[in-house]
């Protein structure tokens, strides 16, 4: 199958993403009703679910903004069931699994416009974009929640899978004691 450069790196990223969201699945399926929404978690001051609810609503957007070729991360749903309900949560999760599982990047046009608040009292700003600089966003935005997941999972006593909310990018020492030794010293 010959498919552009774009295209290709497009399912690639989606590819990583869906490893994502199998991870964050696997956390949320251990999670009581209690203990996703429970906050603080330790030194954390949110809750398990508002974490989810937000990657999974940046995931979201992306799709949806694929007929538009407008995307705006800030038109985000807050206090809705898959933060409260870990059953919920794992609904819309094996949704966007099948959603970016599914190949459907073969029509993407090649610019986007992002819209984006830096203020709360301003006009959005408004630039340009491409579909893949986006869902790197997404997969790395994702990764950073995850991680903050991770610390909250390890105090509710969850099991991590592997390298959960460690950036690719991040040595597989990372956490171990030689890791964090290699790191200390350079």
């Amino acid at each position: 199958m010959n498919q552009t450069p774009a295209l290709h790196s497009c399912q690639q990223i989606a590819d990583a993403l869906v490893q994502c969201l199998r991870q964050v699945r696997d956390v949320v399926t251990q999670c009581t009703a209690e203990q996703y929404s429970r906050k603080p978690v330790g030194q954390v001051q949110s809750a398990v679910g508002p974490h989810v609810r937000h990657v999974l609503d940046h995931a979201a957007r992306w799709l949806d903004s694929v007929p538009d070729s407008e995307i705006n991360f800030d038109a985000r749903s807050r206090g809705t069931s898959d933060e409260s309900d870990p059953l919920a949560a794992v609904g819309r999760i094996d949704g966007l699994i099948s959603r970016y599982s599914g190949g459907q990047f073969g029509h993407l046009p090649g610019q986007w416009t992002l819209r984006m608040l830096t203020h709360e009292h301003s006009e959005p700003v408004v630039v340009p974009t491409t579909p893949e600089r986006e869902l790197l966003f997404v997969f790395s935005h994702t990764v950073h929640h995850m991680a903050i997941i991770a610390v909250m999972a390890r105090t509710l006593g969850l099991r991590l899978p592997e390298r959960f909310g460690y950036a690719p990018s991040t040595p597989q020492t990372a956490g171990t004691a030689a890791g964090v030794h290699r790191h200390a010293a350079g």
